[in-house]
């Protein structure tokens, strides 16, 4: 049988295990508002839809088309600060943007036309190379590190129904918060009048 002692320590483990959590919800939520805010400034000022600071751009890859190099929702950053020819060459993996949409594929051949600078790419796991050469207005980036699963983070972060659901938490918390501050008061008002009230006497 626990001693009341035991139960007592029990009790405040349970209360630290509790704050710990909240502390860790409390972190993801501020990231979460932290990366939205920003994702839509960014995106807002800069007209893209992806997110780009500093020469350096995120995306996530949507498919297998680029395995064994790249996986499936794996984390993509680019270094796309002032890109040239120079900055290229055959076997670099590159983000580029083609008929508003984005895609990752690897340099296989390059080539000149009309003193333009033209790359051949294709995906790993495509056959043949893409129809139409890719040039430097088109590229974003050169990938510079992929970190395998991460991106499925970075989808959470930026889907609709996180920020539904971060939006109702927040209003949740500031309900509490008005809630318990309520409660407060009134026990402070009820022990002053308590206090006030005479008990017993002549």
């Amino acid at each position: 049988m626990k001693t009341k002692k035991e139960t007592k320590i029990k009790f405040y483990k349970q209360i630290q295990v509790e704050k710990i959590l909240l502390k860790i919800l409390y972190a993801i939520i501020l990231i979460c508002i932290l990366y939205n805010i920003l994702f839509l400034i960014n995106t807002t000022i800069s007209h893209k839809d992806y997110f780009s600071l500093f020469g350096i751009s995120i995306f996530v890859m949507e498919n297998d088309l680029m395995e064994d190099e790249i996986s499936k929702n794996a984390l993509i950053i680019t270094n796309d600060d002032e890109l040239d020819t120079n900055d290229l060459e055959i076997d670099d993996t590159i983000v580029f943007e083609k008929n508003s949409k984005i895609k990752i594929a690897k340099i296989i051949n390059v080539q000149a036309d009309d003193g333009k600078t033209q790359y051949i790419v294709k995906a790993i796991k495509n056959y043949y190379p893409d129809n139409e050469p890719v040039v430097i207005g088109q590229i974003i980036g050169k990938v510079q590190l992929n970190i395998p699963v991460l991106g499925v983070f970075i989808k959470i972060l930026q889907s609709k129904i996180t920020t539904s659901i971060i939006i109702i938490l927040l209003i949740l918390k500031l309900l509490y918060n008005r809630y318990t501050y309520k409660m407060k008061i009134e026990r402070k008002k009820k022990k002053i009048n308590d206090w006030q009230t005479p008990h017993g006497g002549n």
